[in-house]
């Protein structure tokens, strides 16, 4: 009954507040009236609400998932560094750093130069590498958090933050669980390890698997959820009422591209399906952290989220690649691989070995490594009378490569066949690149045959099985790191830090867009007394936008100053003709966002700063030794 209540109450509010004077604060007070009745349900719910919250992060996983996050993840961060652009902002004046919200104390103490910018990144292509294939997992997992916060971190030290943020993040949590349990070389090793000690335990399922990836589902619900709140915060429900979504995307097509592209289907002209989307949007992104403690509903949350995702690539060339990649977190993929598995092969492939030959262990621990569809079973028979009342066929059956119901028999006495790898490896496909390496791996102690006939109930011993275990000492670090980032973007979301790093709270658009917004606009003066605009500083231009804010807000003229020529210097930089120069001036700019006034911009400008370079035309050292933070302009 308390559902429908609250659900009545908030369609009644946003209906209401169309015919109210006060729209915000109406719009203000309804949300904190909602809010306390989904407060108020919990508490009268809270038996349950605890048990779902148990249940979140007491449950249990196999490693399979975990592992598929752990490529996701250093798959991204391989895909999103540039190290053009890194080499690029390393270059950057030092002087026109402005520091994000979070590395104020850092910052100047942090040495960016283009030498360590390229080792940097060298290194962290490196380890994303090692990590993908699960080489030394943990440890590249901490590489790639240190240098992802050095070398993603430098373009950010300029007044424009890029939101790549989770990828350091989700980094961290991996350097804290065992990420290298399953679909790694690490895990090849441990089971070669293992089976030096006389042991083919599988990995097991455990909380360790489950719970790291607990915390990126929650930090994924942050990303979303602060965006939403501020929306309705700072606009009300007039976000989603009026025409306020065709103009956020006016002035985010301005500030993003200089007016220079729109989206090949003008959504901004179509006003109800753009409040339909603003709709969406807003329960999307408010809804989604709340969906997490659900597995079905964590399914429809990633399929919403590539939808919206997808729209707002479409729209605004925001893909947002690099988290979308990272919803493999949200699926049961032990569940997906093994419900592939049975759809493929309608009977398990039994695998008979003999547990007191080594070379025998080595070859179980290493197979049930990349045995992700778990359509085989590993059945272990020690000793020759055990292994004699198995069903034996003198020759192998011709069908053998096709045949779903086979046995497997690893036994003494010779090298295992070609043909029987390949059976192995129709069941576990990761393993077919290493067949050949496998067929010529010289096994003294080793026989394989193949038989088309299922083994009999009573012939077979115990087939091993996959207990549950703990790892509290794992659990702990794991917990500490969850919930450091959690805090920590958490105070990003509430302060609505955009402008921030590593903690942050990811864009909003949630401010009521101007009709016109300012720009800075630098001209060059050719020795023919001609002004010719500055178009290229070496950056994108909504990077220079941003840097651009942060001068402009800088109130002593003399610093400001400074920092128009250091930007100048920039220009120099990037193109050395722009030396010869008899003047250099700086524009105030007010122009339109609405496209159809773009042909009119700028309405109006206003001469800032002129400057005449002497005539080796270098850039004198700044005036001033001030250390800047970053303004909230988004």
């Amino acid at each position: 009954m308390a559902v429908p209540v609250i659900a009545a109450s908030m369609v009644g509010s946003v209906s209401l507040s169309r015919y109210v004077d006060r729209r915000l604060l109406f719009s203000r007070g309804a949300i904190i009236g909602i809010a306390a009745e989904l407060a108020i349900l919990a508490i009268l719910e809270r038996e349950q609400v605890v048990r779902i919250v148990r249940a979140f992060f007491g449950d249990t996983a196999e490693p399979l998932s975990l592992a598929i996050f752990r490529m996701a993840v250093f798959a991204a961060i391989f895909h999103e560094f540039d190290i053009d652009t890194i080499r690029s902002f390393s270059r950057m004046p030092p002087g026109l750093q402005f520091a994000p919200w979070g590395m104020g104390a850092l910052l100047p103490h942090l040495w960016i130069a283009p030498g360590w910018a390229k080792i940097a990144g060298a290194l962290l292509l490196i380890f994303s590498a090692t990590g993908f294939v699960g080489l030394f997992s943990r440890t590249s997992a901490l590489a790639c958090t240190v240098l992802g916060f050095y070398v993603f971190g430098i373009p950010n030290f300029y007044g424009k933050v890029d939101h790549d943020h989770h990828l350091v993040w989700f980094a961290a949590i991996l350097a804290f669980s065992p990420c290298g349990d399953f679909l790694a070389l690490d895990a090849v090793v441990a089971a070669w390890r293992d089976a030096d000690r006389k042991s083919t335990n599988p990995s097991l399922s455990s909380r360790a698997y489950a719970l790291p990836l607990r915390f990126v589902m929650l930090l994924m619900g942050v990303i979303y959820f602060f965006p939403g709140f501020w929306k309705l915060w700072q606009s009300g429900f007039d976000w989603f009422l009026t025409d306020n979504l065709p103009r956020q995307l006016h002035l985010f097509w301005l500030w993003s591209f200089d007016g220079l592209w729109l989206p090949s289907f003008r959504i901004d002209q179509h006003l109800w399906l753009c409040r339909i989307g603003a709709v969406a949007t807003i329960f999307f992104e408010l809804s989604f952290v709340f969906l997490m403690f659900d597995k079905r509903l964590r399914v429809v949350a990633a399929f919403g989220g590539l939808i919206f995702h997808g729209a707002t690539n479409w729209l605004m060339r925001i893909s947002f690649l690099s988290l979308r990649v990272c919803y493999v977190a949200l699926f049961d993929w032990s569940w997906i691989c093994s419900t592939i598995g049975r759809a493929l092969y309608r009977k398990d492939l039994l695998l008979v070995y003999d547990s007191n030959s080594l070379s025998a262990r080595r070859l179980v621990g290493f197979v049930r490594v990349w045995d992700i569809f778990g359509r085989t079973q590993y059945v272990n028979v020690a000793g020759e009378e055990t292994v004699a009342t198995l069903p034996s066929s003198p020759e192998k059956p011709k069908n053998a490569f096709l045949v779903q119901d086979t046995v497997l028999h690893l036994h003494m006495g010779r090298s295992i066949s070609f043909s029987a790898l390949c059976t192995l490896a129709q069941r576990i496909p990761l393993i077919w690149a290493a067949v050949p390496a496998l067929y010529l791996w010289s096994v003294a102690e080793r026989v394989c045959a193949v038989h088309n006939k299922p083994i009999t109930q009573g012939a077979v011993p115990t087939v091993e099985a996959t207990p549950t275990i703990s790892a509290r000492p794992q659990l702990a670090g794991i917990t500490v790191i969850g919930c450091m980032l959690l805090v920590g973007n958490t105070c990003g979301g509430i302060c609505r830090r955009i402008n921030a790093w590593p903690f942050t709270c990811y864009p909003t658009f949630s401010l009521p867009p101007p009709e016109q917004i300012v720009s800075l606009s630098v001209v060059a003066v050719s020795s023919s007394g001609a002004e010719k605009p500055v178009e290229s500083f070496g950056f994108p231009y909504h990077r220079f936008y941003g840097l651009s804010r942060n001068i402009l807000a800088i109130e002593d003229p003399v610093a400001r100053n400074d920092q128009l020529l250091l930007l100048w210097a920039r220009a120099i930089q990037t193109t050395p003709e722009l030396r010869t120069s008899l003047a250099v001036k700086f524009y105030v700019e007010n122009v339109w966002i609405d496209p159809d006034r773009w042909s009119r911009n700028p309405r109006d400008r206003t001469l800032l700063f002129a400057w005449y370079p002497p005539a080796d035309g270098d850039v004198p050292n700044p005036r001033t030794a001030m250390h800047f933070s970053d303004t909230e302009w988004q």
